[in-house]
């Protein structure tokens, strides 16, 4: 399956368990786009007026958007931990303290 992302500009492969076995997914353009394909799956899936064949057809549409944002979310990962990691004279990205140890009022 291959997913464009607008940073890039470029199509990247993502590799899925099942990609390759039967239809394939129209890669999502963004994150944003391929959850939102991903919440009209659901909301298909929802409706009670829906045959077994598209309510099959819709779930292996949304097992490959959700894939995507997977992907997605997993190069965004990876570009966070090298942008945390600090430039000579900058404080280290874990001097920082999470939001979760400090104390909120």
């Amino acid at each position: 399956m291959t997913v464009q992302t607008k940073e890039s500009g470029g199509a990247q492969t993502a590799k899925a368990k099942g990609a390759g076995k039967g239809k394939t997914v129209p890669p999502a353009t963004s994150f944003e786009d391929a959850l939102a394909k991903l919440e009209d799956c659901a909301r298909r899936l929802a409706s009670d007026d829906i045959s077994l064949e598209d309510a099959i057809r819709c779930y292996e549409e949304g097992v490959g958007y959700y894939r995507s944002c997977g992907a997605i979310l997993e190069e965004a990962k990876q570009k966070i931990e090298v942008i945390g990691q600090s430039a000579p004279g900058e404080a280290p990205a874990d001097a920082v303290p999470d939001r979760e140890e400090e104390e909120w009022y």
